[in-house]
């Protein structure tokens, strides 16, 4: 995530949905007073102290980081955010708990199932801490506000559609044209499995992440 005084701006990212390839965008745009928590080399490194005392970590909802900056720099500054068709993320979020192997509570299991599907059906997306980082809980719930439904960003842009969606929002920020860096692919996980999911565990699918469906227009 990042908080851009320079050029005011706040930027939400969720697990799996290009995040780290828009901070790598992004970077250049940060001074010493801007906040760039996760998804860089240094935001890496000073994101626990963050975390430690204010909550704030690099897939922090949009929620939380408002409670943190207030509702006035919140409403003064654009916000905005990258998500993704909920099927291909989920084939992603499936493919990088596989992979990780530092501090992964669930490797262990996840390298169990024998498919995407197993691990649809295993009933693990009702896990009640939402899973590492809640990796598995819907986009809509990080960009909402909890008690109202209402979406709290200024724009949704979709990885689908990345590049012109950033060349929108270096425009609306009037970015100089010296300063706007390609977005590049960045903590990419092999391919996704590009088998259809059977009707059990799409239909899982489809209820686990209605909300995404509904809210961000995407195809069942």
């Amino acid at each position: 995530m990042i908080i851009n005084h320079t050029y005011k701006f706040i930027f939400v990212h969720i697990p799996k949905a290009a995040g780290t390839s828009v901070t790598e965008a992004l970077t250049v745009l940060n001074s010493w007073a801007d906040q760039e928590i996760g998804g860089t080399v240094f935001g890496e490194e000073v994101q626990n102290a963050y975390s430690v005392r204010f909550g704030l970590r690099k897939h922090a909802h949009a929620e939380r980081i408002r409670a943190v900056v207030g509702n006035i720099l919140w409403d003064r500054y654009f916000t905005f955010t990258f998500v993704r068709h909920p099927l291909g993320r989920l084939q992603s979020v499936y493919n990088f708990l596989r992979e990780w192997t530092d501090g992964n509570p669930l490797r262990d299991r996840m390298l169990e199932f024998s498919s995407f599907d197993d691990f649809v059906l295993s009933g693990i997306l009702e896990s009640p801490d939402g899973g590492p980082d809640q990796i598995f809980v819907p986009q809509s719930q990080r960009l909402t506000d909890l008690s109202s439904g209402k979406l709290l960003v200024n724009f949704v842009g979709k990885v689908e559609t990345l590049g012109p969606d950033m060349a929108k929002i270096m425009s609306i920020l009037k970015i100089p044209a010296h300063l706007i860096r390609p977005v590049g692919r960045h903590n990419v996980t092999k391919d996704a499995e590009s088998v259809k999911p059977n009707p059990e565990a799409l239909k899982i699918i489809k209820s686990k992440y209605r909300s995404d469906y509904e809210m961000f227009k995407y195809a069942p």
